[in-house]
Parts: structure tokens; C-alpha cells; sequence
């Protein structure tokens, strides 16, 4: 029951009710957002902190994107955003030792711990707002788009009539 105007799971199928798929995108959204933060900041030794509000956004749309409906998915959602902008600057922190100072990734594992609380302890209390903002947009993003089932960031539909216009009925009056 999809065609071009309408791709959304109808409610009868059993895929609408179980949140996994949801769940499983969600993460694997989160792990590739991760995998991009951390090469980008491993690659230009910068800091991007400031993005981590697009990554909960789009981890919000993402969770949301099945008819699936939760209420714990908020909170799945801030978690996830916190944690691709913190997992990311580890990353991006990991792969510059790496790549710069020829670190084993051995080396790295081994010291996760050490690394996480130093890349931790270095963030400006600028770069935790934006952390925490991108948790709680995900977390409103998601919370309103399973109560309203609304977009914010999708077009208005039309209400005018032009796109009915167009093609008019060939048994009514001629326009002129």
C-alpha cells in the first residue's frame, strides 16, 4: 500500500508496531554519523561540536521514520545524539594518534579509558551545551513526531488549487 504520494508503513502490516526497525536504523545512523565525525575531526584536527545539533536531528528523524511508537524513544534519541558527538571526538582523537603519531590501534583500545576522559576533560563548557542541546532537540524532535505525527521540516501541503488546474476534466467547461 505505497505509491508515490504515500510511503509511509500502512498500520495493519506487523513491521508498524515493532520498534527493532526503528531501534536498528537509529543505531546504525548513530554508528555511521560516529564513524563520519570521527574521520572528519581525525582528518582536519578540528572540532565540530556545533554539527552535533544536525546529527540529533537527523537521528530524530531517523527513529521516527517507522510507524513504530515508543515512549522511551526520547530518551533513545538524547542518548544517541550525546553520545555520536562525544563517541566522534574520541574517534577523531584515536584516528589522529594514529595517523600523526603512528599510535597502534591496539595501543588505543587498550587506553579507551584514558583517551575518553582526556578528550572529556578537554571540551570547553561551549561544546557541552551544544551536546546537550542536540540531546534534547532529538529528544523534542522525536517526542513530537510521535505524539502529532508531524514534520516541522517537511513542506507545508498545498491548499491552493493550481496543481488540480492543470489537468482539468475533459467533460467540463473549457478554461479560457
Amino acid at each position: 500500500m505505497s505509491d508515490a504520494t504515500n510511503t509511509a508503513v500502512p498500520a495493519t502490516d506487523p513491521r508498524a508496531v515493532n520498534p527493532t526497525t526503528a531501534i536498528g536504523r537509529a543505531v546504525a545512523a548513530a554508528l555511521g554519523l560516529t564513524a563520519a565525525w570521527g574521520v572528519l575531526a581525525g582528518a582536519t584536527e578540528r572540532h565540530f561540536a556545533f554539527a552535533s545539533l544536525l546529527v540529533g536531528l537527523t537521528l530524530a528523524r531517523v527513529l521516527t521514520s517507522t510507524a513504530a511508537r515508543r515512549p522511551w524513544f526520547p530518551l533513545l534519541a538524547g542518548a544517541l545524539a550525546l553520545t555520536v558527538g562525544l563517541g566522534g571526538d574520541v574517534l577523531g582523537v584515536g584516528l589522529d594518534l594514529n595517523w600523526r603519531y603512528g599510535l597502534p590501534g591496539g595501543y588505543l583500545i587498550d587506553h579507551t579509558g584514558e583517551l575518553l576522559t582526556n578528550v572529556s576533560s578537554g571540551h570547553s563548557a561551549m561544546d557541552w551545551v551544544f551536546f546537550t542541546l542536540a540531546a534534547v532537540c532529538a529528544a523534542a524532535l522525536t517526542a513530537s513526531r510521535q505524539q502529532l505525527g508531524l514534520d516541522p521540516f517537511a513542506p507545508a501541503p498545498r491548499t491552493d488549487r493550481r496543481a488540480a488546474d492543470t489537468c482539468p476534466d475533459p467533460s467540463g467547461p473549457p478554461r479560457l
